[in-house]
């Protein structure tokens, strides 16, 4: 798993499978990419959170790709025809409907890739990633991660709260939704406010020694990290060097994304 990795290396190797979902579009290859980033996905947490978040994706998925089918006129080998009413005959072209699931795979791939950087990259592990390099803007990007679901969860209760206390809440009208929002917003920015100001009382205590005591543990760069952070980096290589590389040797794209799935099985069976 990921987890056993160092965070940056682990942020590389995801960097890469990112560059490759973005900028790949055949419909092979990212099926074989996603197939693959979904076993990631087992692996870390059984795929729980990925299913969660497929069940809102995969019907938007499925709209996306429809309605672009219904609109496209281009494309010379015809896949279907049929007869819709107040609109006529529909010819279906098999150029867009390749796109078309192209683009939908790669929608899934990218949001499966970034679930496992949710799932590996924690908020604690940013410090990890830049180093030496970590400066306040790193710090503001910690604090930001783990104030956001804290924040989801307070708006929830606060609206809870109004529907109760304010006659009239759920309003029909539009009129009268932006006058409740108006207690709404103001309650959420006085318990951030409130929120901010007991970060920045627990972060001085800590500093001046007034507070709990803060443990850190460090995180050491291992003979597993340099070889997948190698591994990606050389995949990078060949992949933005494809037209060159694809003529002299002959090889297929098909093999980068095997390629840095085996160099994470391999990396586990390094010693520490």
């Amino acid at each position: 798993m990921l987890n056993n990795y160092h965070p940056r290396s682990a942020a590389i190797y995801l960097f890469c499978w990112f560059i490759l979902a973005l900028f790949i579009n055949d419909l092979k290859v990212l099926t074989l990419m996603t197939l693959l980033v979904i076993i990631i996905n087992f692996a870390e947490d059984r795929a729980k959170a990925l299913s969660k978040i497929m069940l809102f994706i995969m019907p938007l998925t499925l709209f996306i790709a429809g309605f672009n089918l219904l609109l496209a006129d281009y494309g010379q080998a015809v896949f279907y025809t049929f007869n819709m009413p107040l609109a006529g005959e529909i010819t279906i072209y098999q150029e867009p409907l390749a796109n078309s699931l192209a683009m939908g795979v790669k929608l899934l791939l990218l949001i499966s890739i970034f679930n496992i950087f949710n799932l590996v990259i924690t908020a604690d592990n940013l410090f990890s990633v830049f180093g030496a390099y970590s400066g306040s803007a790193v710090l503001l990007a910690v604090l930001a991660r783990r104030m956001v679901p804290w924040l989801g969860s307070e708006a929830r209760s606060i609206y809870e709260v109004q529907t109760l206390r304010i006659r009239g809440a759920e309003a029909d009208s539009l009129l009268k939704k932006v006058k409740n929002a108006g207690p709404f917003l103001t309650n959420l920015l006085r318990a951030t406010l409130e929120s901010s100001l007991h970060t920045a009382e627990a972060m001085q205590l800590r500093a001046y020694g007034s507070g709990k005591r803060t443990y850190f543990v460090p995180e050491k760069w291992q003979s597993r990290d340099t070889f997948i952070t190698l591994t990606a980096l050389t995949v990078l290589v060949f992949f933005i060097c494809d037209p060159f590389l694809a003529e002299l040797t002959g090889y297929s794209v098909f093999i980068l994304p095997i390629v840095l799935t085996g160099s994470q099985l391999a990396g586990g069976l390094l010693k520490q």
